[in-house]
Order: C-alpha cells, then structure tokens, then sequence
C-alpha cells in the first residue's frame, strides 16, 4: 500500500516564526480530513488545555488550535508530527498490510513510557526518524523558544535529536490521555509556555 497519499503536512506559524513548537505523535481522520496537524479532538483539547494555563489569544475563538493557526488567527505557533502519516491501523482499511502493521507497532511500543535513551530500530522506524530530524530542524527558527512534545511517543524522538540549539519541555501528555485535563498536566503546561505565547 502506497502511504503518501495520506500524508498530512506540517503546520508552520508565518514565516516560520514558531516561538512555541509542538510535537505530536500522528495525524488522525480529522487531520487528514483538514489537511494539517491538531484540527479535531486533539485540537480542541489542546485549545482547551493553553486557556486552562492562563493563555489568552487576540481571537476568543474556540475552533480547533489547528484550524486557527492555519487561518492565520494564532500567528506564533507551529505544529509537527513525529510521522506524517498516521500510525492508528484502524485508519486504514488494510490493516494487514505490512506498511500499516510496521508504523502500529511503533506506536504501540514507543507510546508507553519514554525511554531514557531512544534508539530507532531500522527500517520504517530509521527512516521516520530521518524525516523527523528533518522537518524539526526546518521548523525551528531564531525565533523559537521552546519546543514541547506531547506524550511519550513525541518525547522519545526529540530525546533522540541531536544538537537541537533552543529549549525542550518534556512531561506534557498527549491530547488523548487520561492525565490531560489534571492540575498536575495544566501545571506542566503553563510552566512551560504560558509567559511565551503573545499574538501580534
């Protein structure tokens, strides 16, 4: 099965003037759906999550965190993706396929904990990796100041970049874990952005 037809691109903030990075882990049908990272679920539980910490932006609008910054309304933000393509199975219809059954995998072994010292396997994984360090590197600019992965799965690659030059916030969950909405996952949040994030 051909993958790059389900291939969601990064979402960048203008210019690539990124002063707060996201990693995720993957798109999902709301993503692919709109064609950019955070514009379902996710992105309104992220959305969500930046008011619970204190953030405040120009528009009180309340559609997906995605969604705004791809219409140009949250100007400093970008999003990426560890992989471009999603790595649920049950996004695809063949869910046997080898590709498929590959990126599940590392989704399921990359998503429980995050290692203390992350090599990727080779393969699929080596080369998801590659792509990975290629797009962060390409996505943080002068003007970057914190880069934050979501969960455990975003948290090993990142670990696992090397001679990345602005300040990286692990501890964060991801959008779809139990722990998002706790004092202890807010806390973690606004520790990390909530004096960075101004709209110009």
């Amino acid at each position: 099965m051909k993958l790059d037809r389900f291939r969601v691109a990064d979402l960048q903030a203008p210019n690539c003037n990124n002063v707060v990075l996201f990693i995720l882990e993957s798109p999902h049908k709301d993503e692919f759906s709109h064609g950019h990272p955070i514009a379902g679920q996710a992105g309104r539980r992220l959305l969500s999550l930046l008011h619970k910490a204190g953030v405040t932006f120009e528009h009180n609008d309340y559609e997906p965190l995605g969604c705004q910054i791809k219409k140009g309304k949250i100007k400093n933000i970008g999003v990426i993706n560890v992989s471009q393509v999603p790595l649920d199975a049950n996004f695809y219809c063949d869910k046997n396929c080898n590709s498929v059954k590959e990126l599940a995998s590392i989704k399921k072994r990359l998503q429980k904990n995050t290692q203390k010292k992350y090599i990727p396997k080779d393969g699929v994984e080596s080369e998801l990796f590659k792509n990975f360090t290629a797009r962060l590197n390409l996505s943080i600019s002068d003007s970057t100041q914190i880069v934050i992965p979501l969960g455990h799965l975003a948290s090993n690659f990142v670990k696992s970049v090397e001679g990345l030059k602005c300040q990286i916030h692990y501890g964060v969950s991801h959008p779809s874990s139990s722990t998002w909405n706790s004092e202890k996952n807010v806390a973690k949040l606004k520790q990390g952005i909530s004096s960075l994030i101004t709209n110009s």
